[in-house]
């Protein structure tokens, strides 16, 4: 049967005429929802920026999901929680950014290892070398590019979430009135 683990389906918006090849993708992995189990309820759980879920699937599903969603125009986001020893996965698409990627973890943030991390800095000293760009810059590009971070600014603002900037700036603001920033 293989390792399972929990995965959220977020859907953004549907290209029309694309409803009901999206309700039998969701129906084939087994994805419901809060609500009725119909197209209508599909699309009024969208309306209402519900979340899709699949409390028990096999690992590897989201990206399934993904790729199948990424084929029909489908702006989405995809999470799996990692299970034992597999990281969890992070997954968007919207038409004018593209696809994204990343390891993630049960908060379905982007995580970077020590290993990522290793690889990031040999390929931001030979960056470096090559076009000379301060080290330091380079790297910094390179984990932002690789935790996705301008890709999420940029796809929060295209599906109308709120400014992640924002509100970190408003929290460290009430922190530092309260004298614990």
């Amino acid at each position: 049967m293989g390792d399972r683990s929990y995965m959220n389906l977020w859907i953004y918006e549907i290209p029309e005429g694309r409803d009901e090849e999206v309700y039998k993708i969701l129906g084939d992995y087994g994805v419901l929802w809060e609500g009725p189990g119909s197209i209508a309820g599909m699309k009024h759980n969208i309306e209402t920026r519900g979340d899709f879920f699949n409390e028990e699937c096999s690992l590897g599903t989201a990206e399934e999901i993904h790729d199948e969603l990424v084929k029909l125009g489908v702006t989405h986001q995809a999470h799996q929680d990692p299970k034992y020893e597999w990281d969890g996965v992070l997954v968007r698409y919207h038409p004018q950014l593209g696809k994204h990627y990343t390891n993630a973890n049960a908060e379905a943030l982007a995580t970077l290892t020590d290993v990522d991390y290793r690889r990031l800095e040999v390929e931001a000293r030979e960056v470096e070398a090559r076009i000379g760009e301060p080290f330091e810059i380079v790297l910094l590009s390179m984990i932002g590019e690789h935790l996705g971070i301008a890709y999420e600014d940029d796809f929060r603002q295209l599906t109308g979430q709120p400014d992640l900037n924002a509100i970190f700036a408003k929290q460290h603001k009430m922190l530092s009135e309260a004298g614990q920033g």
